[in-house]
């Protein structure tokens, strides 16, 4: 077992506010889920993201290149427009959750194949 100290927990008290107000969904919570399938970066290093909903339907959005999973939550969340959380579904990444919302989004653009073109 790892149990965390009351000082540890006082050293991420931001970090775990910030989780606890991120706009990504809490694991069994009632949340729109939406599959981000195309990550690309652009010219001058803006991140392209393309997000399918459940239906299937795509809507595509443009990130500063040092824009984080909070980021990509919130405009999600704007998007839809009901909702105050979503699920972000990344082919090939574990689903994450509100302890992940510091991740860049730029880890979730995918790399080319071994041997392939760089």
């Amino acid at each position: 077992l790892n149990f965390t100290t009351s000082k540890e927990l006082r050293g991420n008290r931001e970090a775990l506010l910030r989780a606890a107000a991120s706009p990504i969904a809490i694991p069994g919570s009632q949340a729109p889920v939406y599959t981000i399938r195309d990550v690309s970066v652009l010219p001058g290093g803006h991140l392209e993201v393309v997000a399918y909903s459940m239906a299937g339907e795509p809507w595509t959005d443009i990130l500063p290149s040092d824009a984080l999973l909070e980021h990509m939550a919130a405009r999600l969340v704007a998007h839809h427009g009901r909702a105050r959380h979503v699920y972000m579904d990344f082919p090939g990444h574990d689903v994450p959750t509100p302890r992940k919302w510091h991740m860049p989004l730029a880890n979730f653009v995918p790399r080319p194949p071994f041997g392939g073109d760089e």
